[in-house]
Formats: structure tokens, C-alpha cells, sequence
């Protein structure tokens, strides 16, 4: 059997592996990915379709270096952060929310021993050094948390710089598969001025195929000196597109101005654009 037939049976492997923990029954998650997710279900276990998560799976294949992944946000469910389990011998996850990665780890008890988080946010240096200190390179850099351009660049000008020769990124985002969604959220922005960075390194930002949710380039030695002077200039601490707060009220919601009026309650510890289309603790009043 040559090697493209077992990359095959092992992008299979991968996928049925993940297959079986999207449709898990877990109380209090969703269920599925993206695009099949039971009618009775809401949310899914898993924000990739499955073809898309396939298709990353084989360009992961290709590259031999798979001993750490670094994920920059864990998702609503933690499906990406087992998926790359499957690849690689660590998976590191920087995370803002707290209740997501302890009902995480309650929910995958037994994979304790080859997961770590970093809790907070991915936009500030001293969240950066704690990274550090639990790796000094990463093979892999997913980019999936923050959901606005402003985060999105910050974490990408903190992180990039750790991914050693060999090694590969990737910009992974939902909202790419919908052109209304993309355009509010705004990482559609990112990509097209990372393309454009990049390109000026000689470095191409490939697409999985037709799917949009999937960016990717690989760190080549050339690459990873060409990228030194462009990440040399950290950014500043904070990289949020702060929306304009106009109004808390006595019910317990504030509304905010975001390419719209979004109303998002009080006691949540931040606005996050994509709360409007996931459904969590927002409320879409109006928009253009």
C-alpha cells in the first residue's frame, strides 16, 4: 500500500474518531457538526462541517512535525480542541472562558493527561508568556477565537512567531461559509490583510479546497525568517473592536452599537459579535 493510500485510511480514522464524539450524547452540548446537526438539536458539538474538518485533517497529514498544538480559543464545545487530539501528541488551548474549559475537561475526563489551557485573553501579552512557559514552539497554530478583525490580528501577531519551521497555521472561522455573517463580523477583513502580508513574504494563504472556513499556510524556513520582521512589533494589549456602548437598562440588558443594535446582557463578561448568531446571552434588535 503506497503512502497516499494510508494517508487515506488514516483521514478516515481521524474523521470516524471525531464522528463518534460530535454525536456522543452529552447533556447540555450540542450535537453534530456544522452542517448536520440533528433537527432536534440547536447548536453543534463541532463549529467545522465535516468536510472541512476532513480536508484540514489530510493537509495535517502531509506535514511530519505533529508533537504540539497551539489553539487560540476553544469553541462553544471543545470540538476542535479533541478533534486535534486525534493529530497531535498535545493540544494547547487558550481560552477567555473559564466555565467552557472546565466543562470541557468534566465532560473528557480521560484525555486529561495530553490537554492544557491557558486561561485568558489571547489578545495580551501576559497570556502570551503563560503560553511560553508551557511551550517554547508549537508545530500548529489554529486561530479561532476572538470574532471580530481587531482580535483576530492581535492573536495572530502574539502567536505566530511560535510555530518552529516545518510547522503550520491556520485561520479557522464559521463565519466565512456566509457572506451576511462575514461582513458584520469582520474576519473576512483579517484574511484578506493576511493574504496580503503574506504575500509580500512570499508566502501564499491557501483555502481547503472550495471551503472558506479553512485558511492555512505552511512555516518554511524561508517563511519563518521572512515572517521575523513583520511579528517583530508586538501589538498593543487589548486587541478588541470595542463596540459603543449606548444604553444598560433596568432589565438587566445593555445594547450596544455594532454594525447594528445589539442588546446583550449585563452580567456577561464581554461582547461577542458571534453571541448575536450563536444564540448566547444576545439578542439581534436590529441590523442592516
Amino acid at each position: 500500500m503506497d503512502s497516499a493510500a494510508h494517508r487515506l485510511l488514516d483521514v478516515q480514522r481521524i474523521v470516524a474518531a471525531t464522528d463518534a464524539w460530535v454525536f456522543r450524547p452529552v447533556a447540555g452540548r450540542g450535537r453534530g457538526y456544522a452542517d448536520n446537526t440533528p433537527g432536534w438539536c440547536r447548536t453543534a458539538a463541532f463549529e467545522l462541517t465535516r468536510g472541512g474538518w476532513a480536508q484540514l485533517v489530510q493537509v495535517l497529514l502531509e506535514q511530519p512535525a505533529r508533537g504540539t498544538a497551539l489553539q487560540i480559543g476553544l469553541g462553544r464545545f471543545g470540538g476542535s480542541h479533541f478533534a486535534l487530539g486525534q493529530l497531535f501528541d498535545r493540544v494547547l488551548t487558550v481560552e477567555i472562558d473559564a466555565e467552557r474549559v472546565e466543562a470541557f475537561r468534566a465532560a473528557n475526563p480521560e484525555r486529561s493527561g495530553r490537554d492544557q489551557f491557558v486561561v485568558g485573553d489571547a489578545t495580551l501579552r501576559q497570556t502570551f508568556e503563560e503560553v511560553r512557559r508551557h511551550a517554547a514552539s508549537v508545530d500548529f497554530l489554529l486561530l479561532d477565537g476572538g470574532d471580530t478583525y481587531g482580535q483576530m490580528a492581535a492573536s495572530w501577531r502574539r502567536f505566530a512567531g511560535l510555530v518552529a519551521p516545518g510547522g503550520m497555521v491556520a485561520v479557522v472561522d464559521s463565519s466565512q461559509r456566509f457572506q451576511e455573517v462575514r461582513d458584520r463580523i469582520g474576519v473576512d477583513r483579517f484574511i484578506a490583510d493576511l493574504t496580503a502580508v503574506l504575500r509580500s513574504c512570499g508566502i501564499a494563504l491557501a483555502c481547503t479546497r472550495a471551503n472558506p472556513q479553512v485558511h492555512y499556510y505552511r512555516v518554511t524556513e524561508q517563511a519563518h525568517t521572512a515572517l521575523a520582521a513583520t511579528l517583530r512589533h508586538e501589538p498593543s494589549d487589548g486587541g478588541r473592536d470595542a463596540p459603543e456602548l449606548l444604553q444598560p437598562d433596568h432589565l438587566g440588558w445593555a445594547t450596544y452599537a455594532h454594525r447594528g443594535f445589539v442588546a446583550v446582557r449585563a452580567d456577561s463578561p464581554a461582547f461577542e459579535p458571534r453571541q448575536v448568531f450563536r444564540g448566547e446571552r444576545a439578542e439581534l434588535l436590529w441590523a442592516p
